[in-house]
């Protein structure tokens, strides 16, 4: 009986074999792949499914679903709206940033620890903007005070973006925030702005001024690469480190 429960168990892991991101297993569930954290709660960390409207499981096999990682949603191109369980308290660096149609987002207002204000998603705890959906449109958009953080593709693909004013209260731009954001034209930063991160704003093809504050002391690698219009920039070059190429492909006066 033990060799015949023993080949079974290797025909299993033959035919099923488990995988692994992190070092945790990589569990499945229909349309989605997760990890299980230490307290039992799932983590989504992939979703291949492409639904114009998506309503995420509060679980996922009976596990409570409390976060999603970093570029979950990667597949998600024809995704126009999602819908945010309370269940789900944690989200990584914009995991929605893939989802080229996506307008609206929908949370609770009851919502511990996420919120959604005019159409952008927010984390509450580390008042971080998480999600400025590609499809929102909206031409004019002001950072609310009190954000700090610009996430990890926060604005990736905007496609109505015209004009952002980020507030003194954000320390950080993130890697790839406005990435591709192709009618951006126009960046005010106010002075308290430290750090603009790696490829921050790669490819923003129409950006043709940027005045950065004396705050600034770290722009990141290829931070402006491919910002063929950005004539102008101004910044204090003594107390700034700057990353490799980052003004690469710039046409600087």
């Amino acid at each position: 009986m033990k060799r015949i429960v023993s080949a079974f168990l290797l025909c299993v892991i033959f035919l099923c074999p488990p995988s692994w991101a992190d070092g945790a297993s990589v569990l499945r569930c229909g349309e989605y792949s997760y990890t299980l954290q230490q307290d039992g709660s799932a983590e989504i960390v992939e979703y291949t499914g492409n639904p114009e409207a998506l309503e995420l499981p509060a679980f996922l096999d009976g596990h409570p679903v409390t976060s999603i990682g970093d570029g979950a949603f990667q597949n998600g191109n024809r995704i126009q709206s999602i819908t945010i369980p309370d269940s789900l308290v944690t989200v990584g660096s914009n995991p929605f940033s893939s989802c080229a149609a996506l307008e609206k987002l929908f949370v609770s207002p009851k919502h511990k620890t996420l919120a959604v204000i005019d159409g952008v998603l927010f984390s509450k705890p580390d008042h971080r903007l998480v999600c400025f959906p590609a499809e929102l449109f909206t031409n004019f958009y002001s950072v609310p005070d009190g954000t700090t953080l610009i996430s990890d593709n926060a604005f990736f693909h905007s496609k109505h973006l015209l004009t952002v004013t980020i507030p003194a209260s954000v320390s950080k731009i993130g890697e790839s925030a406005f990435s591709a954001c192709l009618y951006l034209e126009k960046v005010i930063l106010s002075d308290g702005v430290r750090e603009i991160g790696d490829y921050a704003f790669h490819l923003c093809e129409r950006l043709q001024s940027v005045k950065l504050p004396e705050s600034i002391t770290d722009i990141g690698r290829y931070a402006f690469l491919g910002c063929y219009k950005l004539s102008e920039l101004s910044f204090s070059r003594n107390s700034t480190v700057i990353g490799e190429g980052a003004f690469l492909q710039v046409p600087l006066q």
